[in-house]
């Protein structure tokens, strides 16, 4: 532990030997609802490494995820493979350039599991997630596409439902970077959580959505 007070916790940890980084973790209370997170790695190697941070917040099955869509840019979206007997794709739905996996979708017969995984390049930097009476808002600052693993996007978002394959991961990544022996890199995100008192559904979510600043 670096420090320990009422609204600051910094932790550090070792070098792995997987990643060949040492990681430290900064959470501060910044408001009554407001939580920011930021994770620093630093290449513990005499050689380099190349790395990039990727923060995964996980929901519970009921959610409500969103993401606000750039109509100038595409969507990526990868699920089972058609010839897939077992798994099938889950289903996402576009509400006023919001996307969102709605929950309680499950597989019929004879498919065994429903998975979907959206990779996006959003308007801004911000994940919304509905759970019941609480509105989840995660925001960081956008990471340009030429910053990115080519494999990766700034926001992605996977939803699965099934036997041992009900999961929702809200997922941001920070820029691909090569460290060199002592070199760091960082990611930052802000976790606020608002009240929420209209009905589960995708249009009202959306007006609530509306009002974010």
């Amino acid at each position: 532990m670096l420090e320990h007070t009422p609204t600051r916790l910094r932790l550090k940890g070792g070098v792995s030997p997987v990643t060949g980084l040492a990681f430290e973790h900064e959470y501060e209370i910044t408001g009554e609802r407001t939580v920011r997170m930021k994770t620093s790695a630093t290449n513990g190697r005499a050689t380099a490494v190349s790395w990039d941070l990727w923060p995964n917040t996980r929901a519970r099955p009921e959610a409500w995820p969103y993401v606000p869509l750039d109509p100038t840019q595409m969507v990526r979206m990868d699920g089972p493979k058609v010839d897939e007997e077992e798994a099938g794709l889950y289903p996402e739905q576009v509400q006023e350039g919001w996307l969102t996996f709605p929950p309680g979708r499950t597989p019929q017969s004879p498919r065994k599991r429903l998975w979907a995984k959206a990779y996006l390049r959003p308007a801004r930097g911000l994940m919304a997630c509905f759970v019941g009476k609480q509105l989840l808002v995660i925001r960081a600052a956008v990471v340009p596409k030429e910053k990115l693993h080519p494999e990766q996007a700034f926001i992605e978002m996977y939803r699965g439902s099934g036997k041992n394959a009900t999961v929702l991961e809200l997922e941001m990544h920070g820029p691909y970077q090569t460290l060199a022996p002592g070199g760091s890199t960082s990611f930052e995100q802000t976790f606020e959580v608002l009240d929420y008192d209209g009905p589960a559904d995708p249009a009202a979510h959306v007006a609530r959505l509306a009002e974010l600043p």
